[in-house]
């Protein structure tokens, strides 16, 4: 990825005392020139390559399911968002919203030849117990990884009291792995298959002081082996969510992959227009793949359910990728647009 090979004056040289040509075919500045001409025409091939390459670390994005809302926030998803994105999220905020609902989603990256398909269930309506259910499917190709991975949780949630909620979640991994000659999670690999199957467990907590006000504890992959595919995550989101404004700012912590912990935080806002329209910002850095990235996001939504759109682009990075999810939500009951349903913005 990115590398080229020099070519000498003096191998060509030896090339051509070794073919018989002699001086006259090709004379020293002859050499120079072509040379030189030989190894721009090699740096601008590798630099294409790497421009369009991406890493099985920014590919796999920690193993998190990517719902519109999250993508188009950034990653602001801990505190405020409720409904099937509290599930993959935080799984405590899945009492923050009365509802009952059926999110089917797709997420692509031309990049990283990522494809990921899923469907979400959340209710928070026909009990005080909230429960989530979710299967995604993934695949995608880098040059040091070729992975199709089956994700499946389940989570609940229970509000001790008006300010205080729990949540855990159990996760189902399985992943069947080509791995190339590159860089995986930091570490060299050689050519192998692998497949691997592991469980999973997630924890969270919201507390909710004042009515617009929200904070959200969550740890993520406990009681399994840390690896690249389930890293050891602490995160941590502030929120406000007003009738039609929600604002989100979360920080997240890998314990795992690499030499030291790195983190990854992100701002999200979410703007509800007219009860049926909603649009969505954010922006996320992250430290272990030194990237700057943007989101934005449109909803559009009625009283039965709502087709959102989010985009997530890195603007700063050593191999900048987009990333695309569409989603449809099917609501079968509780709030919906104009009631104050923070999710559905």
């Amino acid at each position: 990825m990115g590398s080229h090979t020099r070519i000498s004056k003096a191998s060509i040289i030896r090339l051509n005392a070794n073919t018989g040509v002699g001086k006259s075919i090709m004379k020293p500045r002859a050499a120079g020139l072509l040379v030189l001409s030989m190894e721009v025409l090699a740096f601008r091939a590798g630099t294409a390559r790497a421009g369009n390459d991406t890493s099985s670390a920014q590919a796999w994005d920690l193993g998190v399911s990517r719902e519109p809302r999250a993508v188009a926030m950034a990653g602001g998803d801990f505190a405020v968002g409720g409904g099937t994105g509290a599930a993959l999220a935080n799984p405590a905020a899945l009492t923050v919203s009365r509802s009952y609902e059926l999110v089917l989603s797709g997420n692509w990256s031309p990049e990283a030849g990522l494809a990921q398909y899923g469907a979400a269930i959340a209710d928070s309506l026909t009990s005080r117990m909230a429960g989530g259910l979710s299967a995604h499917w993934t695949s995608f190709d880098t040059s040091s990884l070729t992975r199709s991975a089956i994700d499946v949780r389940g989570s609940a949630a229970y509000p001790l009291g008006d300010a205080l909620s729990v949540g855990v979640a159990g996760r189902w991994l399985r992943t069947t792995d080509t791995l190339g000659n590159g860089p995986v999670g930091g570490e060299p690999v050689a050519r192998a298959d692998a497949e691997r199957t592991r469980l999973a467990f997630d924890a969270g907590l919201l507390l909710q002081p004042a009515p617009v006000f929200r904070l959200g504890l969550v740890a993520k992959n406990l009681f399994a082996e840390p690896s690249f595919d389930l890293p050891r995550l602490y995160g941590a989101g502030v929120g406000f969510a007003f009738d039609s404004l929600s604002i989100e700012s979360s920080a997240l912590v890998n314990l795992t992959n690499g030499d030291a912990p790195r983190w990854r935080s992100g701002t999200g806002v979410g703007w509800s227009l007219a009860e049926r329209y909603a649009v969505r910002f954010g922006y996320r850095f992250d430290q272990a793949l030194a990237t700057h990235a943007i989101g934005a996001g449109v909803s559009i939504a009625d009283r039965s359910g709502a087709l959102e759109i989010g985009v997530r682009r890195d603007v700063a990075g050593p191999f900048p990728a987009t990333f695309i999810a569409v989603g449809f939500r099917v609501l079968m009951g509780g709030l919906g647009p104009g009631d104050g349903d923070s999710s559905t913005f």
